[in-house]
């Protein structure tokens, strides 16, 4: 895996290039920076500092983010298949039709934040906190929900929960109007 400090990556980036595959950028501080359809399958971005980054529409398949810091990240239609998100921050990110399918997260924190739209195909969600989190109108099947509170998600008619173990009662939980 190649190492790469973050003003060589911003210099590639504003030069065109897009395809940063299995990278290592362990630990960089990268908030904000702007990595808009960038191809980052299989980097390795743990524990690096992504608040308020731009990785809208980034292939984030098979990506290492395990304490990562993604708050208000914006993730907007990202793919972030098979990647693993192990106590990573993503309050209020905007993560509106991402897709996380494959994914696993573990004492996570997506509170606040919006996955509307959003598939979740065989994620876990195990101890994951989503006080407030938006499901609307998303695709939830077969998640593990294993010891998480739902109790304050939001979601509508539209959002499928399918085969959920971990999901014994969404009475509880806010069904928003549209």
């Amino acid at each position: 895996m190649l190492t790469v400090t973050r003003s060589a990556l911003e210099k590639k980036y504003s030069l065109g290039e897009r395809d940063f595959k299995k990278l290592n950028l362990r630990g960089l501080d990268l908030s904000g920076i702007n990595l808009f359809q960038a191809n980052l399958e299989g980097t390795d971005l743990e524990g690096c500092n992504l608040q308020g980054a731009h990785l809208e529409e980034a292939n984030l398949n098979y990506t290492n983010l395990c304490n990562t810091n993604l708050y208000r990240a914006n993730l907007y239609k990202a793919t972030l298949r098979h990647s693993n998100l192990i106590k990573s921050n993503l309050r209020e990110a905007h993560m509106v039709k991402t897709i996380l399918n494959y994914t696993y997260f573990y004492q996570a924190d997506l509170s606040h934040t919006d996955l509307s739209g959003a598939s979740l195909n065989k994620t876990i969600f195990a101890k994951v906190k989503v006080l407030k989190t938006f499901l609307e109108n998303a695709w939830v099947t077969e998640v593990d929900f294993t010891e998480v509170d739902l109790s304050e998600i939001y979601y509508d008619q539209n959002t499928s929960f399918s085969s959920c173990p971990g999901i014994s009662d969404m009475n509880n939980s806010l069904l928003c109007d549209s």
